[in-house]
Order: C-alpha cells, then sequence, then structure tokens
C-alpha cells in the first residue's frame, strides 16, 4: 500500500508536464531561437562603448576591473545600537557599504512611544526619534569614508537633517557625506504605502531637500528613484521601468521649476531596481533603461554633462521569489538574480536573506546572503568583462522591445497628465493590482510555476530559526525616548518648532527650520506633526 501511494506522488510529480507558456516574465513571446535578423539596424548606435552614451553597456569603461560593485546588505532592526552592531558584523564579514532600512513608525514619521507605534517599535527596521539615535546608529563608522543609503521618503527632510548633526558629532563638514536618500515620494501611494503627506506636499518636501543637497551636500544623492518596490508590489519589468521613468521625470520637472539647474538636479538622480527570476529579461531590463535615462535626460532637459546622463542603480534581488516553503532554495535563487545583477553591470547590490518570507534576515542568513555577492564577484569571473552578454541576439532584441514597451507605457502616462495625475487618479494602483491579480492566478492554475510551491513540494519541511525583535529592545528605545524628551529646554523647543510649522506655511525651504528644531532636540515625531499641521495628511481612496 505505501509503495502504490509513494508511486501515485512520483507520478503526479513526475507526470505530463502543464503546457507551458514561452514568454518573459512580463508577457514579451520568446521565440526558439534568435538571429541577426531579430536585431534592429544601427545596434552599435543604440549600444555605444562601455562608459559613453547612451550608455547601455556600461556607465562607466572598465566597470568592474577598476571597482567592484558596492555589497551593501540592508540592515535595520531594534534600537540603534542593535542595528549598528549589525552593521559592524556585516562590515567585519566584507561589506563595503550601508543600507538602512526603518521600522513602520519611523516610516511615517511617528515617534515610537506614540500610541500607534508601541507594537511595531523596531520589528521591520531601526527605531529612530531622536538626533542622538542617529548618532549612535553611525557610531564607529566613518561617515567621510563609507557611502550610506537611507531607505526613507516623506520623513526624508527630518532624516537628512539627523545625518548632518550625526556627522558634524564626528567632527566631520556636511560636504563630506556621501550616500543617498531614497527620498520618493511617489512611489508610496502605489507600491510600498508608507504615505504621510498628500502627493503635491510630498513632492514640495522632495524639492526642499533636492535644493537643500545642492546647495550644501556636493557628493550626497538626494533622490534615489525606486522601481523595485512597485515590482515587488506585484507590478512586471515593462511597468516597473516605466513607473520609475516617470517618477524621476516629475522630480526633474519639480526642481527644474524650483529654479535648480539640471546638471546639479541630474547629478542627485540615482535609482534602486530589483532583480527577479527571468534571467535574461532582468538583465535587458537594466541595459534599456540606461539607454532610456541617457535620452530623457540629456535630449528631453538638456543636461550638458555626459557624467549626469549616466544611470547608476543600486539592485536589491527579489523579495516577491523568496517562499516560505523550501526556504534554502531562496539561497539558489538569490545566487541567480545577483549574478544577472552583475552581468547587468549594476553599481551595488543587496543580496536578500533565505528567511525574509518570514521576518528580517537573521544574522546567519545575513552572512550567507554577503558571500553569495562575495561568490559572484570574485570565483565566477563574470566581473571580468564589461557587458559579457552584449551582441547577443536574444539580449539585444529583448533590450529593444523592453525600451519600446516601457516607452509606450510612459507616453500613456504623459497623456493622462503625467505620473502625479496618474497617481491622484488611482491609475497607477489599477495597473499594479491588475498585473499581481494576473501573476497569482498563473501560480494557481499551474501556468507560473515556484519550486517548492506548486511543483516539487517537499514534504519534508524544516523549519528555520527565525528572527523576532524583543520586547527588550522595545523598551530600551522607549526608555532612551523618554529621557531625551526629559532633558529639554521646553521653551527653545516650542520655539524651533513653530519655525518649522511657519516656514510650512509661507512655502519656504522647510530643511533650515528642521534642522534648527533637532538641535533644539525635537523628535521626528514632533517635527513631522508640525509639518502635518500645515499640509495635512494623505487619506487613501479605492483605485476602482
Amino acid at each position: 500500500m505505501a509503495d502504490r501511494a509513494s508511486g501515485q506522488r512520483l507520478s503526479e510529480r513526475y507526470g505530463e508536464e502543464i503546457k507551458r507558456a514561452f514568454e518573459t516574465d512580463s508577457g514579451i513571446e520568446q521565440k526558439p531561437f534568435y538571429g541577426p535578423e531579430d536585431v534592429a539596424p544601427h545596434l552599435d548606435e543604440r549600444l555605444g562603448e562601455p562608459g559613453k552614451p547612451p550608455y547601455t553597456r556600461s556607465p562607466y569603461p572598465d566597470l568592474y576591473r577598476t571597482k567592484m560593485f558596492t555589497m551593501r546588505q540592508i540592515a535595520g532592526f531594534g534600537s540603534a545600537h542593535d542595528t549598528n552592531a549589525r552593521y559592524r558584523y556585516l562590515f567585519e564579514q566584507g561589506q563595503t557599504g550601508i543600507s538602512t532600512d526603518f521600522d513602520h513608525p519611523t516610516l511615517i514619521g511617528l515617534d515610537s512611544d506614540h500610541p500607534l507605534a508601541l507594537h511595531e517599535v523596531g520589528k521591520v527596521g531601526v527605531a529612530v526619534d531622536t538626533v542622538q539615535d542617529v548618532i549612535e546608529l553611525f557610531d564607529g563608522v566613518p561617515l567621510d569614508r563609507v557611502t550610506v543609503s537611507l531607505t526613507i521618503n516623506h520623513p526624508t527632510p527630518v532624516l537628512m537633517g539627523m545625518l548632518c548633526l550625526a556627522a558634524e558629532s564626528q567632527g566631520l563638514p556636511w560636504s563630506v557625506l556621501n550616500g543617498t536618500t531614497q527620498n520618493e515620494p511617489l512611489k508610496e501611494f502605489y507600491a510600498q504605502k508608507t504615505y504621510v503627506f498628500p502627493p503635491r506636499p510630498a513632492l514640495k518636501l522632495m524639492t526642499d531637500t533636492l535644493e537643500f543637497g545642492i546647495k550644501n551636500l556636493p557628493q550626497w544623492k538626494v533622490l534615489s528613484v525606486s522601481g523595485g518596490h512597485v515590482r515587488e508590489n506585484g507590478a512586471n519589468a515593462i511597468q516597473e521601468m516605466a513607473f520609475s521613468l516617470s517618477d524621476a521625470i516629475t522630480y526633474v520637472q519639480c526642481g527644474l521649476d524650483r529654479g535648480l539647474g539640471i546638471d546639479d538636479i541630474a547629478r542627485n538622480v540615482t535609482f534602486h531596481h530589483v532583480i527577479h527570476m527571468d534571467f535574461f529579461e532582468e538583465i535587458a531590463k537594466i541595459r534599456a533603461l540606461r539607454r532610456m535615462w541617457t535620452h530623457i535626460i540629456r535630449d528631453r532637459f538638456g543636461a550638458g554633462d555626459p557624467k549626469n546622463w549616466r544611470f547608476r542603480v543600486h539592485v536589491q534581488t527579489g523579495c516577491e521569489n523568496l517562499t516560505a516553503q523550501m526556504p534554502i532554495v531562496n539561497v539558489a535563487r538569490t545566487a541567480i538574480q545577483a549574478l544577472a545583477g552583475a552581468l547587468a553591470g549594476v553599481q551595488s547590490l543587496h543580496v536578500n536573506g533565505m528567511d525574509e518570507a518570514y521576518s528580517i534576515p537573521s544574522e546567519e542568513a545575513m552572512k550567507v546572503a554577503l558571500r553569495t555577492s562575495q561568490l559572484v564577484a570574485y570565483e565566477t569571473r563574470a566581473t571580468n568583462v564589461v557587458d559579457p552578454l552584449g551582441g547577443s541576439y536574444y539580449v539585444e532584441s529583448l533590450t529593444d522591445e523592453l525600451e519600446n514597451r516601457a516607452w509606450a507605457l510612459i507616453k500613456t502616462i504623459e497623456d493622462r497628465g503625467g505620473m502625479l495625475a496618474s497617481v491622484e487618479d488611482g491609475y497607477i494602483s489599477r495597473l499594479v493590482a491588475d498585473e499581481a491579480h494576473r501573476k497569482q492566478r498563473q501560480i494557481e492554475t499551474g501556468q507560473r510555476l515556484i519550486v517548492g510551491v506548486n511543483k516539487f513540494v517537499d514534504e519534508d519541511v524544516r523549519h528555520l530559526e527565525i528572527f523576532r525583535a524583543s520586547r527588550e529592545m522595545r523598551e530600551r528605545q522607549l526608555a532612551r525616548l523618554a529621557a531625551y524628551r526629559a532633558a529639554r529646554d521646553r521653551k527653545a523647543l516650542a520655539k524651533a518648532v513653530d519655525g518649522v510649522r511657519e516656514a510650512a506655511a509661507k512655502d519656504e525651504n522647510v530643511m533650515g527650520p528642521i534642522i534648527d528644531a533637532l538641535r533644539a532636540h525635537a523628535t521626528e515625531g514632533e517635527v513631522m506633526g508640525a509639518l502635518k499641521d500645515v499640509y495635512g495628511e494623505y487619506q487613501p481612496e479605492t483605485a476602482y
């Protein structure tokens, strides 16, 4: 009887395959093979040489032969002390850059002692309430030598101000700070959903930080335009491309409307994307994005410095692809994705932990992920040659097709009044929801095969030890915040916070008043509260 049951399972596992659809993840039909006739004429013009416009092949002539991609594992949990310890551990393991995730209260501008925040403190990122938290976060991290990425959006003005004061605490001028703030307000409304302000005030604050950065932070990149979050929310590669570039177009125009110079703006724009499992489509996507950005910033906006035409990108392996079932297989998934990122010529890479379908990664999972980056960088020799897939009939055809389809979607968005209008009326959210539903239906019907989920399911489940932020972490953070509040000059604090409110009401740049308020020991929640008094809070509506 047991043998019969076993035979039945084998028959189910290795029986007739469901008919496969030969198309890319985003629905582009795939031929059995490709030849010269599949590549459009004038390929040399569309490619250029590595390090030369339109930068299809690479933004730099020697790429990894001169400088390996930055290994920038995201870290953030508990208090600043806890996350700082993780930074130090990762640097000991060979990490070369910092990326910081913040907890939900910080992302939406609430202090850790706010009633809505209490059960979220430090759970999916680091809790930051005060300048002192940021000083401790980067304790022992030389901010003049290490590049830092802050994944923060609507509260960016506050966190940028805190970082500037943390640099001062190390005896450093602001001008030495090097790194990025995500500062991507529009994608919050259709992707990550950690919004605070309505779209138009959010754009105003983004422009304030852009102006501040241009004047005070010559090495910092104020904008890291993210296509990654919407991809993880269900969008396909074409939508990821079109939405991130449409966001970037909006932000550049905001800067121009403020009177900022186009080359100053362009220097401050970088990108954040993800690499999913469709190996060749992901490589072609990054190549197409480089070419498209050159045309946008050079031909549409007139940036004059060729260095500012470069599409510089940090990528993360795909969270959407991580499975709770058979999590050890996620190591293989992320290795494939990391290799695709390297072959695409990205500037910075984060590899996800195998356990991130459950929680933020454990220390061990992060070490394995970092070792994956190092393996790709130093064992595969895939980094020895710039754009090694350049000239492939299939890759060039796919690069062209992705570009053409992304341009078509950008045109649709612009015909509707642009990205802001398309975000405000829910159009972008509807497209994302429809695509996410399409993918889920493909999984449920077996058209889209996921190993361990709907194919080759392993009944011998091995459970990982899952990381959880402890109650003690939260209690320490609350105690620190209470002590910080108790030691302040209340009159000076009230005056400084009023200054933020007044600047916002007068439509002035709020960065200076925010830094003054932080010097008076205002918390993030207090500064954000003053801005909410003027700008209000976003109230979402249904997209359908």
